[in-house]
């Protein structure tokens, strides 16, 4: 909403209600008795943007593609382990910029979960570059976190996170999805991915898998043994104002 100032007539002189018959001046010309009135208006103040909204996204369309997930799970089980999918964003790589992003929810998509695990949001500034193989977590500053509930899915679901976080001006800022290791419930929890592009890549971390620092999904590892999976995009969304 925006606020615009009342316009304001300034008078200048005043109309003589003396005995003398003058009348007042009007539109600037002089009345009977030499005064005037001067009417102008008050220049408006500057007014203030009103909020834009804006989703930020690196994958190309929503679509959750079917066995295209990249999770730390059991092959015997089919319990997953821990599991952390991030996002790492550039706010100017999506038109926000010179203002701070006020972050108001996290969209993540779930291709399969049994079990309503309760799923962590988090986010943090990030001082690191884009698009490297690892993430470094020395060099994310925690912001703000959330916990939801994932609904039992086996044909897929996009989870709306609301969360409150405040992204500082021309600031990288990371995302997490967390899911807990989930050994001996019977149950799991697989993100969704999409494999109709991105613009910059999606990482995994899981201790279980040996990932301690999260691992670019597209990129192959010797340590550990991991052979990479260029086609799944990992769908991870931020909403907010700026």
């Amino acid at each position: 909403m925006r606020w615009f100032p009342l316009l304001a007539v300034i008078l200048t002189g005043c109309a003589s209600a003396g005995s003398d018959g003058g009348n007042p001046g009007t539109d600037g010309n002089p009345g009977t008795d030499g005064t005037t009135i001067d009417a102008r208006l008050v220049d408006a103040a500057p007014t203030i943007d009103a909020a834009v909204m804006a989703t930020l996204s690196q994958t190309t369309n929503t679509t959750i593609a079917a066995a295209n997930s990249v999770s730390c799970f059991n092959n015997t089980t089919g319990e997953t382990r821990d599991n952390s999918w991030y996002r790492a964003f550039s706010p100017s790589e999506h038109g926000v910029m010179n203002r701070p992003l006020h972050v108001s929810k996290v969209t993540f998509a779930i291709q399969e979960s049994k079990g309503s695990v309760a799923v962590q949001v988090k986010i943090g500034s990030y001082a690191g570059a884009l698009g490297t193989t690892t993430l470094n977590l020395a060099q994310i500053t925690p912001i703000n976190s959330a916990t939801v509930t994932v609904p039992p899915t086996t044909t897929g679901v996009s989870v709306d996170a609301p969360i409150v976080a405040t992204i500082p001006a021309n600031t990288n800022f990371v995302v997490e999805v967390f899911s807990p290791d989930l050994a001996g419930t019977t149950n799991h929890n697989f993100i969704g991915a999409s494999n109709g592009g991105q613009t910059r890549p999606g990482y995994i971390r899981s201790t279980a898998c040996g990932f301690t620092n999260p691992h670019n999904i597209a990129a192959s590892s010797t340590t550990p043994s991991y052979p990479g999976f260029p086609n799944s995009h990992i769908l991870i969304a931020v909403t907010g104002t700026h």
